[in-house]
């Protein structure tokens, strides 16, 4: 009975990638149906010349695979320096249309695109369509093993970008990526992704610890961040690892994260440092926040630093929540490191050394403010500061926030005071009125003085009183005298 066969294929390159074998797949139809049974199928290629025969093929719903080479291995030469060949298929003895067979590798450059040197290296060479190396791949045993991804430049001189992956020292391994560098002919890593046996200063680590990081840089070759993990074995915390984070200037390192891996990497700390360098070939610490331990306590330090080229560090401003008693403090200090100004929150002490100018201090002798006559200009007396303080009005009250005091307060109220004396009263964005009570002692000064003048006054007019009185007094006894006396003297003349 004739039957037409009608085929359907898929095909890819296993082993050494040399078309020494070639998994096939293909569908049978028998009159439009799909075929069901088994069959002898011959294939054969003209250039170069080959062929093999497949018995006993096992045709499932018009399908079946077979591996081609399996029996007589296909030519290394199969693709040549073309892209495809043409696959001669006979079925029980028909034969049915050419296949093509397409090259699973690189388009056709006019010679064979890859280049394999020997089997005991395993060194793959695959080249673009202008001859220049895209992709290496190599399994050598001295070599660790990598595959590497080129970005050639048109020339072939040098590539433009690259992708490695593939070992990075004893016991490592790395995915790199290299950029153009826009100064030189050639590629710069920028982006290193790694693991490796070694701590972050190339010092091996014991017990086949392995960390891993990235570090990223610019394509002119600066290093300027890097994300990673460390451990310290010859520190005080030797079985202890923390994460990292580092950011990088030009020329300079600018912030650190980490734990204290150095000392215990349960704590953490985060440096930022200046341009200075320390003198021992690393760079001065200008600011410091640091996770601290306090006999089991944990408690936060920021400490901030002045520092010098040559190690000359410091440390002049000191913040802690913990200074060893369980509440916080602060420093201020000169470059010689002695304190100038301390804060402890244990009493709420501020101590200070030297010449303290403010508006309003605090000092051993009471409230002091600012009012040396050198800073001041247009000096005037206030006048009818009598007549104007008795308009003001003294309350008790209560603040409304219970969370201040419940205590009964004595003052004034703010917006009464401001129709008065505006210059008392101060308003914020918000609002809310706040009052200058020193400033009103002048005023109730010169008011008293107004106040005494008038008393004065009044006491010399009581005065003139009372000794026109006296002389009231004295001309009334004179007159009595005399009365008494001309009494007298008419009594006589009788």
């Amino acid at each position: 009975m004739k039957k037409f066969y009608a085929l359907v294929f898929a095909l890819l390159i296993t082993g050494t990638l040399s078309a020494q074998k070639i998994p096939f797949q293909g569908r049978l139809l028998d009159a439009g149906k799909p075929f069901n049974g088994t069959a002898t199928i011959d294939f054969s290629i003209t250039s170069p010349a080959w062929s093999e025969t497949k018995s006993n093929v096992s045709v499932t719903d018009g399908y079946y695979s077979v591996v081609l080479g399996s029996t007589t291995p296909l030519p290394d030469t199969l693709f040549g320096d073309s892209r495809e060949v043409l696959l001669n298929i006979t079925v029980n003895g028909e034969a049915l249309s050419a296949v093509t067979l397409h090259s699973p590798l690189l388009p056709y450059t006019g010679t064979n695109p890859v280049e394999i040197d020997s089997l005991t290296t395993l060194d793959l060479r695959i080249s673009n369509p202008l001859d220049n190396e895209s992709v290496i791949l190599n399994s050598s045993e001295a070599a660790g093993g990598y595959l590497q991804l080129l970005d050639p430049d048109p020339t072939g001189t040098f590539n433009e970008s690259t992708i490695l992956a593939g070992h990075y020292g004893t016991g490592g391994a790395a995915l790199q990526m290299r950029g153009m560098n826009t100064t030189s002919d050639g590629s710069t890593l920028m982006i290193n992704n790694y693991m490796t046996t070694n701590d972050v200063f190339s010092n091996p680590m014991s017990g086949g610890y392995r960390r891993a990081g990235i570090d990223i840089s610019d394509n002119e070759g600066i290093m300027l961040a890097a994300i990673g993990s460390n451990r310290d074995e010859t520190g005080g915390d030797p079985t202890g690892k923390s994460g990292l984070v580092m950011v990088n200037g030009p020329t300079t390192r600018n912030v650190y994260v980490s734990g204290q891996w150095w000392a215990n990497s349960e704590l953490g700390i985060v440096q930022v440092f200046g341009q200075n360098d320390n003198g021992a070939g690393d760079f001065s610490t200008n600011v410091e926040v640091v996770a601290d331990d306090q006999a089991g306590e944990s408690s936060g330090r920021i400490s901030m630093m002045n520092t010098a080229n040559g190690g000359t560090v410091n440390e002049t401003i000191l913040i802690s929540s913990n200074n060893g008693s369980g509440h916080g403090f602060m420093e201020i200090r000169d470059s010689g490191s002695a304190t100038n100004i301390s804060m402890d929150g244990l009493n709420g002490d501020i101590n200070a050394n030297g010449t303290v100018a403010a508006d309003i201090l605090q000092s051993t002798s009471g409230g002091v403010q600012t009012s040396d006559r050198r800073l001041k200009k247009n000096i005037t007396p206030l006048t009818n500061t009598l007549e104007k303080t008795t308009q003001l009005r003294g309350v008790s009250y209560q603040w409304k926030d219970e969370n201040i005091t419940i205590q009964n307060q004595i003052g004034v109220i703010a917006q009464e005071v401001e129709e008065i004396y505006p210059e008392f009263v101060h308003t914020n964005d918000e609002g809310m009125k706040a009052v200058n009570y020193a400033q009103m002692t002048a005023v109730l000064i010169e008011a008293i003085k107004e106040l005494n003048a008038k008393v004065e006054s009044l006491e010399s007019e009581n005065a003139n009183l009372k000794a026109s009185l006296e002389e009231i007094k004295t001309l009334r006894s004179e007159m009595d005298q005399l009365m008494k006396q001309l009494g007298a003297s008419k009594a006589a003349s009788k």
